[in-house]
């Protein structure tokens, strides 16, 4: 298994059920390090 794969299942449960679709947790990870290495706030 590769790390992506094993990501996802980790934070399956924490997916919306709702309508609204969840972030790829992998995305949320690269704008997160993105903003804090522009330092964004």
């Amino acid at each position: 298994m590769n790390s992506i794969y094993i990501s996802f299942m980790a934070t399956k449960k924490y997916y919306g059920k709702g309508s609204q679709a969840s972030i790829d947790p992998v995305a949320f990870f690269k704008i997160l390090l993105v903003g804090y290495l522009n330092n964004i706030n």
